[in-house]
């Protein structure tokens, strides 16, 4: 099995993967930090490690052990994700090699979806918190230190309208999509199309967004123009 397929394996019948979200890289830095230090402290001493073969032991115990550690915090940041499908959303906790927890909800039963950025490091860097609160018994999903939480945030806003839609009135003006992405991200737009908004949803209308405003490929491209 691929790791495509980890996180597809799931996926109930008509559903699609809108994004595999996860952490910011950020939240690696320590780990690789300590493990290129680890390794670099025992490439420097080689010579003292090497006059024996105890030492030679010891040096290659350490050598593997470093990179094991490396190896073990990128499995868990990769493992550890959210998966925004065009049904639902499903948060895998990854605790360790063999642990994870795996909670889900489908769109209609979110109510709330926030985001939050706090201190100087995490504003700079881009990263912060989404929460979803639902009407379940586990009534809080949320991902911590993911980056971009507010194009994460629109994201789910948006997945969650299209969903609706689709079980109930599907029509929503290209003009209207035109408006959330330059809300989201002003500059993701061709300054052509910036001040004719009115004149680009005509264009958008006639287009891929009327014949395909209620399918997957929509969230998609918005995906795309926000990340």
């Amino acid at each position: 099995m691929s790791l495509t397929d980890y996180f597809t394996q799931t996926l109930k019948e008509n559903e699609t993967v809108v994004a595999v979200l996860r952490k910011h890289w950020i939240t690696l830095a320590l780990p690789v930090t300590i493990a290129v230090i680890g390794i670099g402290l025992l490439i420097a001493f080689m010579d003292i490690f090497f006059r024996g073969p105890i030492g030679f032991g010891l040096w290659l115990v350490l050598f593997l052990g470093f990179l094991a550690y490396a190896g073990y915090r990128w499995v868990v940041y990769f493992f550890d994700s959210f998966i925004i499908t065009d049904m639902r959303i499903i948060d895998i906790d990854q605790h360790g090699l063999f642990k994870r927890t795996v909670t889900e909800t489908t769109f209609e039963k979110v109510q709330d979806v926030t985001y939050s950025i706090m201190g100087i490091v995490a504003t700079a860097m881009d990263y912060g918190s989404v929460s979803v609160q639902t009407a379940a018994e586990e009534s809080l999903l949320e991902l911590k230190n993911v980056a971009r939480p507010k194009q994460v945030h629109e994201l789910i806003t948006e997945a969650q309208k299209l969903y609706e839609e689709r079980h109930g009135d599907p029509d929503m003006s290209a003009k209207e999509l035109i408006e959330l992405i330059a809300k989201v991200k002003p500059n993701a737009l061709p300054s052509v199309m910036r001040p004719r908004t009115a004149s680009l949803a005509e264009r958008l209308t006639v287009g891929m967004w009327k014949s395909e405003r209620t399918s997957i490929k929509y969230l998609k491209a918005l995906h795309k123009v926000l990340f």
